[in-house]
């Protein structure tokens, strides 16, 4: 079994960036999919934590989305206006899992969350959330949300540390930050939550 604890993912995104950050790094989403039909379904709710496999460095399971959406997600663009290229955020700078059912001072960690694993040939599942931006006014110039790239230092135990580190050297995946999602209505001219669009699921399958 090959374990990849050295993959660095770069969300390359405009607005998007400021709501969304990789919740699960091995998700089952077969029958959420399903249930996604006929219902609101937010996959980064603590209720469907046993649908992740695999955990982000530092992710608490469940977690809860408001803390992590100020304090788990590392916001490059800001970074960068201070002079600070860190590929990752301080807490996920070193391969450190939560692999206990319980730590001190972490409310919102009640089972382990350990890194994801798979096979050469096979693929894991990185779901983050939408979260109103995957499509229409609130996704970008132009109705473009960007683009998710994944990079690996190509042998095991090298980190890619710094913002120069993500090039075509080392690119082993990239696509559109909607390209795998949930959107509701299917009518493109629905293009906010105010006028009904869900987009809570956004996912991109790592084939490895």
């Amino acid at each position: 079994m090959k374990i990849f604890s050295t993959v660095s993912l770069l969300s390359r995104l405009s607005t998007a960036v400021g709501h969304s950050w990789v919740g699960c790094t091995d998700h089952d989403n077969k029958d959420i999919l399903e249930w996604m039909k006929d219902k609101i379904v937010d996959p980064l709710m603590p209720w469907h934590a046993h649908l992740c496999h695999g955990w982000p460095r530092a992710k608490q399971n469940p977690g809860f989305w408001e803390d992590e959406s100020s304090n788990y997600m590392w916001q490059i663009s800001r970074a960068l206006e201070k002079g600070d290229t860190h590929a990752c955020h301080p807490a996920q700078r070193t391969p450190t899992y939560i692999t206990t059912p319980t730590i001190p001072n972490a409310p919102h960690h009640t089972a382990p969350a350990w890194m994801p694993t798979s096979t050469p040939g096979g693929s894991i599942k990185l779901m983050y959330g939408g979260n109103g931006h995957s499509r229409g006014y609130n996704a970008g110039p132009n109705n473009d949300p960007g683009r998710v790239a994944v990079y690996w230092a190509g042998a095991p135990e090298i980190e890619l540390t710094d913002l120069t580190n993500f090039t075509n050297d080392y690119l082993v995946q990239e696509q559109g930050f909607s390209e795998e999602a949930f959107m509701y209505p299917d009518d493109k001219g629905i293009v906010s939550p105010e006028q009904g669009l869900v987009d809570k699921g956004n996912w991109m399958t790592l084939r490895l």
